[in-house]
């Protein structure tokens, strides 16, 4: 792999392949041995144009955990920790998953679990466990269990 002239050469080429937040972006240009003030230049003036943006970045993690993996805060809250977003940013986007979404979101998990587990003996604790693994805080399940009484 040829490297790049400079930092901002470097940093563009990783956000071709896919979004990346700051501190991924600096976690990789170290392990390249950029200078700090070079990576710290190069992001703030791509954030300044508008490439990297954080906030935008996390919105949009946080609506594929949603919509594809039928996660919960608490799983998408630890997955955009992973991505090394800034704290704030992550505490203002879970902020904004309307309860109601998260409920359907879990509502999903549910119909989604049983459907893979037909024919087996149904377990409760089992898909508990399983809720809680997604992110899913005990009032959500509870809220679901009320709800689907007959079901669940």
């Amino acid at each position: 792999m040829v490297k790049p002239n400079g930092v901002k050469e470097y940093i563009l080429r990783l956000l071709e392949r896919q979004d990346r937040s700051v501190g991924e972006i600096r976690r990789k240009a170290k392990e390249h041995d950029f200078a700090e003030d070079e990576v710290s230049e190069a992001i703030e003036y791509l954030q300044k144009i508008k490439i990297i943006d954080d906030k935008r970045y996390a919105e949009s993690l946080t609506r594929t955990y949603l919509n594809v993996r039928m996660a919960g805060k608490r799983y998408i809250e630890n997955k955009l920790r992973q991505h090394l977003l800034p704290a704030e940013v992550i505490k203002e986007v879970i902020s904004n998953i309307e309860p109601e979404t998260e409920l359907e979101q879990a509502k999903q998990a549910v119909e989604k679990w049983l459907k893979k587990n037909v024919g087996r003996s149904y377990n409760q604790d089992k898909l508990f466990r399983y809720l809680i693994g997604k992110g899913f805080d005990y009032d959500t399940i509870k809220r679901i269990s009320t709800n689907k009484r007959d079901n669940f």
